[in-house]
C-alpha cells in the first residue's frame, strides 16, 4: 500500500509542477504576444502616419511647383475669367499632372472666387482656409502649406491644396485615393487603420474603404471603439490623426488559442500519469 501512495504523490507532485510551468509559459507567452503586437501597431502607424503626410506635401509642393510652370496661364485667366479656351487648357495639364484632381479654382486673398460657375465649391470653411493660407503664405512664401482636411461636397469629399500666385490663390480640390490606397497597402489583418479629424476625435475622415461618405457604417467612432485604442498619431501637415483600431476578437482568439494549447498539452500529461498509476499498481499487485 505504501507503495501506491508514493507513486500516487511523487506523480502528483510532478503534474502540479508541470502545470504550474505551463501556466507561467502560456502568460509568458501571452505577455510577450501582446507587448510584440503593440511595438508592431506603433511601427505601421508611423510608417503610415509618414506616407500619408508624404503623399499630401509632395502634392503640395508640386502645386507649387505647376503654379510656377504655368503662371502666364494662370495670370491671363484671372485677368480674363471668361476665356473658356485657357481654363480647359490648364484644367487638361492640371490633371495631366494630378489624375485626382477634382476641379480647380482661383480666388482672392479673402477666398471671392474669380472664376465664374465655382462658388458652389468653395464654402465658409473653404474661405477660412483660403484667408489663413494667404496670411500664412505672405511671411512664409512658397513653403506655406495648408492645413488638409476633408470638405463634405455631395458625392465628391476631398481636400483642398492651395498655392500663391502674387496677389492671388490657386486653389486645387484632390479626391483621396491615393491617401485611401496608402491606408489599404499599409493595414495588417485584425486591424483598422483609419484617419479621424484631430479636433474631433470620433469623426472618420477617411479609411481603407474610403471616404466617410461611402462607408456602410457610422461615420463616427462609438465610445467601445474608441476605447479599443492603443495607438495613434498625428499626421504632419494635415488636421488628421491616424488611429490602428484592433478587432475585438483578433487578440482574444489568440489567447483562446494559448489556452487551448497548454490545456491540451495538461490533458496529455494528466493522462499520461494516470497510466503510469495504473501500470505501478498492477505491477505491485503482481509481485504480492
Amino acid at each position: 500500500m505504501p507503495s501506491r501512495v508514493w507513486t500516487l504523490m511523487i506523480i502528483s507532485l510532478l503534474f502540479v509542477a508541470t502545470a504550474m510551468t505551463m501556466i507561467m509559459y502560456t502568460k509568458q507567452r501571452e505577455t510577450a504576444f501582446l507587448d510584440r503586437q503593440m511595438l508592431v501597431h506603433k511601427a505601421i502607424v508611423h510608417g503610415t502616419a509618414f506616407a500619408v503626410s508624404e503623399q499630401i506635401l509632395n502634392e503640395q509642393r508640386d502645386i507649387q511647383l505647376f503654379t510656377d510652370e504655368y503662371q502666364q496661364l494662370i495670370t491671363r485667366l484671372t485677368q480674363y475669367p471668361t476665356d473658356e479656351a485657357t481654363r480647359a487648357s490648364l484644367n487638361t495639364r492640371l490633371h495631366q499632372r494630378f489624375p485626382d484632381a477634382l476641379t480647380f479654382t482661383i480666388t482672392n486673398s479673402q477666398g471671392a472666387t474669380i472664376l465664374s460657375d465655382i462658388d458652389s465649391l468653395v464654402g465658409a470653411t473653404c474661405r477660412t482656409e483660403i484667408a489663413d493660407y494667404y496670411r500664412l503664405a505672405k511671411t512664409a512664401g512658397a513653403k506655406a502649406r495648408n492645413p488638409v482636411l476633408i470638405h463634405p461636397q455631395p458625392d465628391n469629399y476631398h481636400y483642398d491644396v492651395m498655392a500663391q500666385v502674387g496677389d492671388i490663390v490657386f486653389f486645387v480640390s484632390i479626391l483621396p485615393k491615393a491617401v485611401t490606397e496608402i491606408l489599404r497597402n499599409h493595414q495588417i489583418p485584425g486591424h483598422e487603420l483609419i484617419l479621424v479629424r484631430a479636433q474631433d476625435l470620433s469623426l472618420i475622415e477617411i479609411t481603407s474603404k474610403g471616404v466617410r461618405d461611402v462607408l456602410v457604417r457610422d461615420t463616427r467612432l462609438s465610445q467601445e471603439e474608441q476605447q479599443r485604442i492603443r495607438t495613434a498619431e498625428n499626421v504632419i501637415g494635415t488636421e488628421w490623426r491616424l488611429i490602428d483600431l484592433p478587432e475585438p476578437q483578433f487578440a482574444d482568439e489568440y489567447q483562446r488559442q494559448l489556452w487551448k494549447e497548454a490545456t491540451m498539452v495538461l490533458m496529455i500529461l494528466a493522462l499520461g500519469g494516470f497510466m503510469m498509476i495504473m501500470f505501478a499498481w498492477r505491477k505491485n499487485l503482481r509481485r504480492k
